[in-house]
């Protein structure tokens, strides 16, 4: 779990997103409030929200409180909080429950009737992390994988237990099915753990290496410049579209090189 803060502060006064992920199921709940929220009033709102409304099986036992799946879905939701203020306006309160659903959604479809026995050997899906806002589906940075490892035990309908080597004894080896692959011998796209800087998490960081285009994105409300970006261990046909501004902020030399 995590927060989004220093929010536009809404009608009912909230400034605050508390974030809520369970890793096991990957369904997220979002849940408004004020910076300055005492434990006591923390408490109430997870039993309204979470509890009460079993909207969310936590599963503190498998993962810590903060970890790179509360970090993506963080990412994911300002994308979509961004996107849903520009296209419809009104507060970002307005559309939380629209987000939510939607992240559900995609979580109950990624949850998939797919079974692998124990002693089988698959590939892990790691993630990366860009933290800057896409625009559109096109050009969307390819999974990647590291492994073969054995699957050492069946946990509960949607994980499983991976046999890890001791450079991950800080991740822990219980798995969502939607982060497993078949293992299929000599595929290309499986990386050597060794050569990525990877977290406990299984994240790492995407870095552009250059950019490839540039053009202005018209939305209802305004227009945004954009920049087509090449980013390290993708192809050119992977490369997306980010937006220039927050590219400038966070990597103010890709455009010295780039003149």
């Amino acid at each position: 779990m995590d927060f989004v803060e220093a929010l536009p502060r809404t009608r009912a006064g909230n400034d605050t997103i508390w974030v809520i992920v369970d890793r096991l199921t990957k369904s997220a709940t979002f849940i408004p409030m004020k910076n300055t929220f005492s434990m006591d009033q923390l408490g109430r709102a997870y039993m309204k929200f979470v509890a009460m409304g079993t909207k969310l099986l936590m599963s503190t036992s498998f993962h810590p409180a903060t970890n790179g799946q509360t970090e993506r879905t963080i990412q994911t939701l300002e994308d979509m909080l961004r996107a849903c203020v520009l296209e419809y306006r009104g507060s970002w309160e307005d559309h939380l429950d629209l987000i939510e659903f939607s992240q559900k959604s995609y979580a109950d479809e990624k949850r998939r009737d797919v079974e692998f026995q124990i002693g089988e050997k698959v590939l892990l899906k790691i993630s990366h992390m860009k933290g800057v806002m896409r625009f559109g589906k096109r050009g969307k940075l390819s999974p990647k994988y590291i492994g073969p490892y054995e699957i050492l035990q069946k946990v509960r309908k949607v994980a499983y237990k991976l046999d890890l080597p001791n450079e991950f004894e800080r991740v822990h080896n219980v798995f969502h099915v939607s982060q497993i692959g078949k293992y299929v011998p000599d595929v290309a796209h499986v990386l050597e753990p060794e050569t990525m800087e990877l977290d406990e998490s299984l994240t790492y960081e995407e870095r552009p290496v250059r950019i490839l285009d540039s053009k202005v994105k018209s939305t209802r409300n305004k227009d945004v410049k954009i920049v087509k970006v090449l980013w390290s261990n993708h192809k050119v046909e992977e490369a997306t579209w980010e937006a220039e501004e927050e590219m400038g902020k966070k990597y103010p030399n890709l455009f010295m090189v780039s003149g």
